[in-house]
């Protein structure tokens, strides 16, 4: 819903006229504007997941509003066949066995596990 929001003040969606295009294109922009925000509010307040959410909500609200981003969203709906679903989790549980394999994971134990806790609990640190 944040990319479709975003890229429904920007004017794209009626320029990307594929579907699937179309879609890999709101995740993608939804993705990184919702990590921005959330970068950004971790400065002023702690990211818990109720201001996570609310941001997230926040963010949406203009697809929510827009007839077009409505009807983008209702051509999605077409792209989800059982094979389709079917293979996107597949990947997901591959991509998953493979993170948790025990090899990547000292790096997350050593840095990205406490940034997170870090962020969570403290929020960006100014300086």
């Amino acid at each position: 819903m944040v990319g479709s929001s975003v890229l429904g003040l920007v004017g794209c969606p009626s320029a990307i006229e594929r579907p699937a295009d179309r879609l890999l294109a709101t995740l993608w922009v939804g993705l990184l504007t919702l990590a921005t925000a959330l970068l950004a509010l971790s400065i002023v307040a702690p990211l818990r997941p109720h201001w996570c959410a609310l941001v997230a909500a926040g963010l949406s609200l203009p697809a929510l509003w827009s007839k077009e981003s409505l009807q983008t969203l209702k051509a999605y709906r077409g792209l989800c066949t059982l094979p389709v679903v079917l293979g996107v989790l597949a990947i997901a549980l591959a991509a998953a066995w493979f993170v948790l394999r025990g090899t990547l994971l000292e790096d997350a134990r050593m840095y990205h596990i406490p940034r997170v806790r870090w962020y969570s609990e403290y929020g960006t640190v100014f300086g």
